[in-house]
């Protein structure tokens, strides 16, 4: 079956409408075949709807739609007095759920939350080290208590979290080698020297008392943390022993402080493997050289380009002028109008500009109308005076005027 876990429903300040919730989680158990397994983190105050949990009652609902309760405990407390009142709120919670999931036939899971410390001065400029570890009878404390109220599993807040200093993975065990800029905790901030994988050695021991159903030993084990490695395995279905306990007395003691650990912990070291010879490999057949092997001959270029030749033939003015003289007589057949003479004809800019287009259109006279354009676009920025731009602007209008004239008796010609 799938597991989600959902986060922070019901918190104090954030007003969830236990509507929507409810919904949501109705939702949630069509999405796969034969539903799935919702994980909540509550507030601590679930149940009671105080504190850092919403006052609304429509959220006991919510609860019934989910199937593992976890209340959020970090920062709720600071000691081990308060961890001990914790316990009393977890069996309270514990047993009304067994009374309600009777109620109505439903099954809820718990699962507290345990923490080793707090502090979040450089997240929120708190004090530093809020909440000291104490070498790990603080973190050992809510695991006793919850372990001893018969739950099957523990959430364990944080493996890496380290901007509230709730880490459980291997940390910096000396101070002199954190960062001088800002604050940093390390693991001997509470005065005492530690193995750097303290808090990971706490929690394999929890969890093999939870996988035996067994109580951890009320006494702080100290000397069997100091010797535990990861070497211990779950054999044959059982955990593999972690000694007899059973003489240590009630009350876990502090740790002492300034005990350096490291010199007196005779902890298996892990044998050392003889050196591995390199395998012998076959000799490799020498490599024959083809020395007749030659490259491909490489691809012809392209020829250069040539310049095209330099015309003499360009249109002088007088053929430009006969040209237009044709041209117009040919409309004034169209029209019945009289034909225009050579004399009175002028080539003007736009008709010998139209020719030259037309006449510089194969490559060979590209290159020389090129050099005329040239000439004649540097002798318009001489000439293109204010008055000049005047006179264009009026021959413009009157081009405009004559040409829309044309346009008139053409569309009646053709119309006849």
């Amino acid at each position: 079956m799938p597991v989600i876990a959902i986060w922070g429903m019901g918190m104090a300040n954030d007003h969830h409408s236990p509507a929507s919730l409810v919904r949501l989680l109705d939702w949630i158990q069509t999405v796969y075949p034969g539903g799935v397994y919702v994980f909540a983190g509550t507030p601590s105050h679930w149940r009671t709807r105080d504190g850092d949990c919403d006052p609304d009652p429509a959220l006991s609902e919510v609860w019934r739609k989910v199937q593992n309760i976890s209340p959020w405990y970090v920062g709720r407390f600071g000691d081990a007095e308060g961890a001990d009142e914790f316990r009393i709120r977890m069996a309270d919670d514990i047993k009304f759920l067994k009374e309600e999931d009777a109620t109505y036939g439903i099954h809820r899971d718990y699962t507290p939350v345990v923490f080793p410390g707090f502090s979040w001065t450089n997240l929120h400029a708190g004090p530093f080290n809020e909440i000291p570890r104490q070498g790990g009878t603080f973190l050992y404390r809510q695991l006793y208590n919850a372990i001893g109220e018969n739950v099957s599993t523990v959430y364990g807040a944080m493996m890496d979290e380290m901007d509230e200093a709730t880490a459980l993975m291997p940390a910096e065990v000396d101070k002199s080698n954190t960062p001088q800029q800002v604050p940093f905790l390390s693991l001997d901030a509470d005065g005492m020297s530690l193995p750097d994988t303290w808090y990971m050695r706490i929690c394999a021991l929890a969890g093999i008392a939870l996988a035996k159903g067994a109580q951890l030993p009320p006494r702080f084990p100290l000397e069997d943390l100091k010797g535990y490695q990861y070497t211990h395995t779950v054999q044959g279905g059982n955990p593999a022993s972690i000694g007899d306990l059973s003489a240590l007395s009630l009350n876990p003691p502090v740790l002492p402080l300034h005990r350096p650990l490291e010199t007196q912990m005779a902890l298996p070291m892990a044998p050392k493997l003889p050196a591995r010879a390199a395998p012998k490999l076959p000799p490799r057949a020498p490599r024959v050289v083809d020395n007749q092997r030659r490259l491909p001959p490489a691809p012809a270029l392209r020829p250069s380009i040539q310049e095209p030749p330099v015309r003499n033939d360009m249109p002088t003015t007088g053929e430009l002028v006969l040209l237009r003289v044709s041209a117009m007589s040919h409309i004034s057949d169209c029209l019945g109008t009289a034909t225009p003479t050579q004399a009175s004809m002028e080539v003007t800019p736009n008709q010998a500009t139209a020719l030259l287009n037309k006449y510089i259109t194969t490559p060979e006279n590209y290159v020389q109308a090129n050099a005329i354009y040239g000439k004649v676009n540097d002798a318009t920025k001489r000439t293109f005076t204010p008055e000049r731009k005047q006179q264009l602007a009026k021959s413009v209008e009157t081009i405009g005027a004559q040409g829309y004239k044309m346009f008139g008796k053409i569309r009646k010609a053709a119309g006849e």
